[in-house]
């Protein structure tokens, strides 16, 4: 009855000074998925979907069909701060690939070898450390040793409480009635999280989870969400395209037991679209 999740937290230089964070999303992901197909990939002629290898470790995080109308990547990139010239990106692994730990930490270790594409300009990346969950030194550029990184567990577990407070730090970007959804709704948001969960822990943890079928919560809330606007280039399709979304405050009273039990779930799996790039990061408060 868990997931699970393995989070690092990967410090380093790219020989730059920084712009808005909004940038990194993007670039990080772009060198990191390069070192993966590098590193595992043994047709590289062949587009993933002609392949017959179907664990290939890249394969399997950047480019799986997956089932349904919406797929959802086993993975999230985060830009958490950067102070003077360093750079701190953390990287989310969720469910079955954190069997992979020692193969991610080695392609991370990789990027060395490889520049971030940062507006269409290649900045050489120097990792100064990699930290684990419980801010272990999983890597260090002074020693050149490494050691496994900490698997976490996520479980679904129903609480009752009055009230509870939702703070999206990072924009909610999620569709309703075929639009992006402009002003929070409690329903659409609701239903949009249970279906990640539930995709995830299919996919990438055979069910083990053990979530519930959605459930009707007729709380009361109220929100101050505001629209804020992100945007990144894609190198691959030579377009900028926006990352926009809602963030602030939703207030819930008297929610359901399995809402609050599903929103602890949904702090660390994060909710909506654009999850890959760190979209959709909440923080609750309860009563």
């Amino acid at each position: 009855m868990r997931f699970p999740y393995m989070s690092v937290r990967i410090s380093m230089r790219a020989g730059m000074g920084y712009g808005a964070e909004h940038v990194f999303h993007s670039a990080f992901r772009g060198v990191f998925g390069r070192v993966l197909r590098e590193t595992f990939c043994v047709q590289r002629r062949l587009l993933c979907s002609g392949c017959p290898m179907r664990t290939c470790l890249y394969r399997r995080i950047f480019e799986d069909e997956g089932v349904g109308h919406e797929v959802f990547r086993p993975y999230i990139v985060r830009h958490l701060e950067t102070l003077a010239d360093v750079l701190t990106m953390e990287l989310i692994i969720l469910g079955s690939i954190t069997e992979f730990s020692s193969s991610i930490i080695y392609a991370l270790i990789r990027l060395e070898d490889h520049p971030m594409k940062i507006h269409g300009e290649d900045h050489p990346i120097r990792i100064q450390a990699i930290r684990d969950a419980d801010d272990s030194v999983v890597y260090s550029a002074d020693s050149g040793l490494s050691s496994e990184p900490k698997i976490q567990y996520l479980e679904f577990t129903p609480e009752p409480c009055s009230a509870l407070a939702l703070n999206f730090i990072t924009p909610l970007r999620m569709k309703h009635e075929g639009r992006l959804m402009n002003s929070f709704n409690w329903g659409a948001f609701l239903r949009a999280l249970h279906s990640r969960v539930s995709y995830l822990d299919e996919q990438y943890n055979s069910g083990a989870l053990g979530l519930p079928e959605l459930w009707t919560d007729d709380a009361i809330t109220t929100s101050k969400m505001e629209w804020r606007e992100m945007y990144r280039k894609s190198y691959r399709q030579q377009q900028k395209m926006s990352l926009g979304g809602l963030t602030g405050l939703v207030t819930v009273n008297s929610p359901d037991p399995r809402t609050l039990g599903l929103l602890k779930i949904g702090t660390t799996l994060q909710a909506g679209k654009q999850t890959t790039f760190g979209l959709g990061k909440y923080i609750i408060t309860t009563k």
